[in-house]
């Protein structure tokens, strides 16, 4: 019963213990033997329980308490009647031809990770410097893998930068987001549609992508119409609407500074009809004083309202409306928004085909 207790803590679920043969200082070495009574040939798959002969291995396990811990396996061969020839057991902890077990793999990655410095990982897992290196990088590659998945129905795109505003032009990184799984899925250094394709190409199941929601880009335009071929590209919410916000706070900004400019800001950006009448109120008055951004303001709120439409017809007609509306104001920021309404049609009508696509979640998911 104490053996038991022991090896069901210590050793794996297939193997017995036996006996523990030494235990010292430094080294603790368990005696055990597999406990299945039989085993699936490895050429034919035939399952057999003739046993031929048996083979002891002595492999090194996850250190207990600073002890290097070994196991000695008493492996059996067994004879198979379909090959006429015996074939040593394999055990799932143990891949074929190493002398190490994969749990004592996995704890050197925890400990790269968590330790200070390898000098002492080594130390700690009585191993050379060149084993720790490859097993370091063999257990980083197969996390790669296990987190690397084919690409799902519907992604985002839209670039992100992890650094604050410095002097100097500030960089920029491509986030591709899962939006079935509501995670990011990939990231990469760059924004040009080649560099896109080249980092992004490796990853299977491309034809499987039928909806990218990206930003108002030409590179990430032409980068989804190269890769995925079946894919329906949609325009972010999120970016056609803040298109005007530029030209408001530039416009804003030309004006005298006001106590009451920070309330005025915000409501200059909030939606019309989510403000009280105690905020319409003071937004008219400023508005009515400053005609160039009474007309901005107006053409935000009619593509607000455009966005507010259920269906694609209504959609098509109700944006035809609105780029002959801001076409003919002699402002240039809204002469400019017509032309890219125009460009950009046919993706910004396709958020009406599945209005599930609402604004963006990659700035929520970073």
């Amino acid at each position: 019963m104490p053996y038991q207790r022991l090896s069901n803590f210590v050793l794996f679920s297939e193997l017995k213990l036996n006996r523990i043969s030494s235990w010292h200082r430094w080294e603790i070495l368990y005696e055990c033997e597999p406990k299945a009574q039989e085993a699936g040939c490895t050429k034919c798959g035939l399952v057999s329980e003739s046993i031929y002969d048996h083979r002891e291995v002595r492999v090194k396990d996850e250190p207990i308490r600073g002890k290097r811990v070994f196991l000695k396996i008493r492996k059996r061969r067994f004879f198979c009647v379909n090959c006429q020839k015996p074939f040593t057991e394999r055990l799932d902890m143990i891949r074929q031809k190493r002398r190490t077990t994969e749990r004592y793999r996995a704890s050197i990655l925890w400990a790269c990770q968590n330790f200070s410095d390898l000098s002492r990982v080594r130390k700690a897992y009585f191993c050379s410097d060149g084993f720790l290196y490859q097993t370091l990088y063999e257990q980083l590659e197969r996390k790669v893998k296990e987190k690397r998945y084919p690409w799902p129905k519907t992604i985002g795109i839209d670039e992100h930068s992890f650094q604050k505003r410095r002097r100097g032009a500030i960089p920029f990184v491509s986030l591709i987001v899962d939006y079935v799984n509501k995670k990011p899925f990939e990231l990469a250094d760059c924004k040009t549609a080649d560099g896109l394709e080249e980092r992004l190409k490796h990853i299977p199941g491309r034809e499987n992508v039928q909806n990218v929601v990206l930003d108002l880009c030409d590179p990430f335009k032409k980068f989804a119409k190269n890769l995925f071929p079946n894919a329906r590209l949609v325009a972010d919410k999120f970016h056609v609407l803040r298109l005007l916000h530029p030209a408001l706070h530039r416009y804003r900004r030309e004006l005298p500074a006001h106590r009451k400019d920070r309330k005025i800001r915000r409501l200059l950006l909030t939606a019309g009809h989510r403000l009280d009448w105690f905020d319409k109120s003071d937004l008219w008055n400023f508005l009515n004083e400053n005609p160039p951004i009474k007309e901005l303001w107006i053409a935000k709120e009619k593509l607000h309202a455009f966005y507010r439409i259920r269906g694609l017809d209504r959609a098509k007609w109700a944006l035809h409306k609105l780029i002959e509306d801001i076409s003919k104001s002699e402002l240039p920021e809204l002469k400019t928004l017509a032309k890219t309404l125009w460009k950009w049609a046919q993706p910004i009508l396709n958020y009406f085909l599945n209005q599930k696509f609402g604004e963006t979640e990659i700035r929520t998911l970073v």
